[in-house]
């Protein structure tokens, strides 16, 4: 059976991470905003990431964690990619996309970690780790 779990704002800790967890509710605190406001959503626009109690997500080189960080205005550095290179159209709620960054050049996944979310950069994701993409 298939379980799915949704990322909240989770306070972890004092070293300084981004604060991300997994629940199994759908609580809305994840908004994605688009380019234009009000509009629909396209397969490959640059949207921001609003997480509910920490800001918006961006990517910045870190010592510890993901290489996230809060930024208290949108930052649009982020697409979702569909299954395949030529699909486009709007993004539909409950379908499957990829989740890349325009700043770090990868998709963020499912990867375990010893510490904090289990989040991570595919390409830094090793193998027999790696979940899902």
């Amino acid at each position: 059976t298939k379980h799915t779990k949704f990322i909240y704002y989770e306070k972890r800790g004092m070293l300084g991470g981004i604060n991300l967890g997994w629940t199994d509710n759908q609580n809305n605190d994840i908004t994605i905003e688009g380019p234009k406001a009000g509009a629909d959503i396209l397969i490959g626009d640059k949207i921001a990431i609003k997480v509910k109690g920490g800001g918006y997500l961006k990517y910045q080189k870190r010592d510890l964690g993901i290489n996230l960080t809060w930024s208290s205005t949108p930052v649009y550095e982020w697409i979702f990619k569909g299954k395949t290179t030529s699909e486009t159209g709007n993004v539909k709620t409950g379908n499957g996309y990829g989740l890349f960054n325009t700043v770090e050049n990868d998709y963020i996944v499912y990867c375990k970690r010893s510490a904090g979310i289990n989040l991570g950069w595919d390409k830094d994701c090793h193998l027999g780790y790696r979940i899902a993409k």
